[in-house]
């Protein structure tokens, strides 16, 4: 997972809240440990910019 770093500490203290909230089991159950999607950034055709492209499972 790639994060900004002014978001990076917030989200591993909310993912290991849910955790210690959920437990290991509750997550599996939920589907909460399964990868579900992705981005990717890479430079534009013809251009200088970034393109963001997201996928989901």
């Amino acid at each position: 997972m790639t994060l900004r770093r002014k978001v990076a500490a917030s989200a591993k203290r909310a993912l290991e809240h849910r955790h210690a909230t959920l437990g290991e089991t509750k997550l599996r159950e939920l589907g909460l440990d399964l990868f579900g999607n992705s981005l990717n950034v890479r430079k534009m055709r013809g251009g200088s910019g970034s393109l963001r492209q997201a996928a989901s499972a």
